[in-house]
């Protein structure tokens, strides 16, 4: 049987940075901005990040391996891996692990899991934005199973996440067939 931990005992975790006025993307800007709207899938996306033009304290910049996790309404993880520097939101937790028996795959899978949202949902406070205290992040419990069986997880997270953009190009492709029948053969019958 496998013993938790609080995650407090394995990560350092931070609120993101509170920026006085509303992220307006520049183009060329010299660092991205992660969102709350970022957070979809295993990894953060850092294409589809908005960029600004501001200096911070390195303490604020983000590293390969930080969790994400959404501080506000539906609490989603993910993973980042920057190749340029990248600032967190303030509508977002920064996890980042200090103990090497946990991967950053694993535990951000185990807090989109059923058992850790329950604990959000039992946990958050707010009649109607429900929204998470670092306090009660901190006192979640994380599985500790051995990091072979950690990877075993995040092969089939990455494997079902392969399958699901599969089929939604699958999809895309099927309508565009659709799409085409139609307009064709309504251009058949005016003619």
């Amino acid at each position: 049987m496998s013993k938790a931990l609080h995650l407090s005992e394995i990560a350092n975790i931070q609120s993101g940075y509170s920026f006085r006025v509303k992220v307006v993307n520049i183009d060329n800007g010299k660092l991205g901005v992660i969102q709350a709207k970022d957070i979809k899938g295993l990894y953060v996306d850092e294409g589809s990040l908005a960029r600004i033009d501001q200096d911070y304290a390195e303490s604020r910049i983000q590293q390969d391996g930080d969790i994400l996790l959404t501080s506000r309404g539906s609490f989603r993880a993910s993973v980042g891996k920057f190749s340029e520097a990248t600032i967190a939101s303030s509508s977002l937790f920064t996890i980042r692990l200090t103990s090497k028996e946990f991967l950053p795959e694993y535990v951000s899978i185990y807090l989109n899991s059923d058992a850790a949202q329950y604990y959000f949902s039992q946990s958050a406070k707010g009649a109607t934005i429900q929204s998470l205290v670092i306090d009660d992040l901190r006192n979640l419990s994380i599985p500790h199973i051995p990091l072979e069986n950690q990877q075993i997880i995040i092969n089939l997270q990455r494997n079902i996440e392969d399958q699901n953009r599969l089929l939604k190009r699958k999809q895309e492709i099927v309508n565009g067939v659709l799409n085409t029948s139609i307009s064709q053969t309504i251009e058949g019958a005016i003619k």
